[in-house]
């Protein structure tokens, strides 16, 4: 009998610890989220149809693909998102819990609102609201001001923090999500939520993802069932926008993906602009979807926990080995061959560098998406090794299949600040924050070169748009008060 129970025993101990080792697989410490969705708020007259559904599905992404603990996610639908709820959840569960280095995500689904402000910091003199379920139109203290949703996140630990909002603020009706608090008018948004929490919020650590610009809507779709921007930000859980081919999904490609599939939508079906944006102050690369490994004829499960072991390993000549090693498994794997093409010319081998992408040419890639595209990854290597004109050919090639290419425009313009031709510098420069505003080092080297050629007003017309679009960077800050 004894030998029967401790047979028993045994059976239950491995599967306690199989059970163990499957969610040590699938969730990762450090990683907390606040997701909230109304659509019947208290005042039905604000009525939403699918924002608690974009709430629901969000957190079915988290955990999914997320690698978030179920315990770690707080959701408030409908009447639980009352003012004092994501308050307390924000200063007091967000605050307590998450270290310095844990990821904070905090998503919103619901309606936006302007007041008029009431400190004088605003340029537009309107403050930015978040409208809770249990909102009285008639009395501005019941809202979630820009302001005081700064001082929330402020106070926070973490320095990995992203605040994802699907609403608009420029107020609306019916399918946008919007509306006008008493003696508003619409169509007066100068600045918005994200820029106002990023000067609200004076440190680093912060990144915002938001649906649309300060003077659009955001849109419901009955199409999709959910907000659009939400839509397709679960549609961006796909190969499709892993463009580093890493298996992972960062904020950045999160972005990438989103923006474009949201404008075109939003063009095509209501002929209005619909576009998200993203600021962001953090330095690092910030995790947030992991994609299934591929078990297939071309990404077997040795292949894949080689490939792990590489990304782990500290020891640049020991990863490429072990990533050597997989290639042997299967010569023609994208992963494994843009893997040793990165590791080779982090570690200086560039002929090996330029044998990988080459091979990777040769592929049909169709189905891949690369950022920075190949061309660049070509360009760049070409650059160092000192073959300038051959960098040259491989970024015009890159801007041939994609002329709107932010990251390939800023080599050219680089390229040719190096060699001093500042005419050919400023023109792709300046082409590359058509394509992407939102940087910081284009903006810079402009700057530096209208400097150097005294022309000093439009110099300083370049660094006032840097530092509107990050007034908490101390070096625009320095030359912006220069300049005034």
């Amino acid at each position: 009998m004894r030998s029967v129970i401790l047979w028993i025993a045994a059976i239950l101990i491995l599967s306690l610890h199989d059970q163990v080792l499957a969610q040590l697989r699938t969730t990762l410490p450090g990683r907390y989220a606040l997701v909230v969705g109304i659509s019947e708020y208290k005042n039905p007259r604000l009525r939403l149809q699918y924002a608690a559904k974009d709430a629901l599905d969000i957190k079915k992404t988290l955990l999914e693909f997320g690698k978030f603990k179920e315990d770690n996610i707080r959701l408030l639908i409908d009447d639980d998102a009352t003012r004092e709820n994501i308050r307390k959840d924000v200063e007091g569960r967000l605050k307590k819990v998450a270290h310095r280095n844990d990821l904070v995500l905090i998503y919103f689904s619901g309606h936006g609102a302007q007041i008029v402000d009431s400190d004088g910091d605003e340029t537009d003199g309107l403050d930015e609201c978040l409208v809770p379920w249990d909102v009285d139109v008639d009395d501005n203290s019941s809202l979630i001001s820009d302001d005081l949703f700064a001082y929330w996140v402020r106070n926070l630990t973490s320095e990995r923090v992203l605040i994802i909002f699907d609403n608009c603020f420029g107020g609306g009706a019916a399918r946008e999500k919007g509306i006008l608090m008493p003696g508003m008018k619409g169509g007066n948004v100068i600045d918005d939520f994200s820029q106002d929490l990023t000067r609200e919020v004076p440190r680093q650590g912060t990144a915002l993802l938001a649906a649309s610009k300060p003077e659009q809507v955001s849109f419901e779709s009955d199409e999709f069932k959910n907000g659009v921007f939400t839509h397709f930000l679960k549609e961006s859980i796909s190969s499709n926008a892993d463009n580093n081919i890493d298996g992972i999904i960062d904020a950045q490609e999160l972005f990438y993906s989103v923006r474009g599939k949201t404008l075109e939508y939003s063009k095509s079906t209501w002929k209005k602009e619909q576009e998200p944006i993203f600021i962001n102050t953090i330095t690092e690369k910030l995790d947030i979807y992991y994609l299934p490994p591929k078990v297939d004829s071309t990404s077997s499960k040795k292949i894949e926990e080689l490939r792990y072991r590489a990304q782990n390993e500290q020891n640049s000549a020991k990863r490429i080995d072990i990533l050597k090693e997989a290639l042997r498994l299967d010569p023609s794997n994208v992963y494994i061959n843009h893997d040793l093409a990165t590791y080779y010319e982090f570690s200086g081998m560039h002929e090996q560098a330029l044998a990988r992408y080459n091979y990777l040419l040769s592929l049909d890639l169709s189905r891949w998406s690369f950022d920075p595209p190949l061309s660049a990854l070509l360009g760049d290597l070409y650059r160092r090794m000192g073959r300038d004109s051959d960098a040259l050919l491989w970024y015009f090639k890159g801007l041939e299949e994609n002329p709107n290419s932010s990251t390939l425009c800023r080599s050219l313009g680089t390229l040719y600040l190096s060699q001093r031709d500042t005419v050919e510098a400023v023109q792709y420069l300046n082409r590359s924050l058509d394509a992407q505003p939102l940087q910081k080092e284009d903006y810079f080297d402009l700057f530096y070169i209208h400097f150097a050629q005294n022309s000093f007003e439009t110099g300083y017309q370049i660094i006032r748009r840097c530092y509107e679009i990050n007034p908490n960077d101390f070096q625009a800050i320095y030359w912006v008060a220069r300049g005034d």
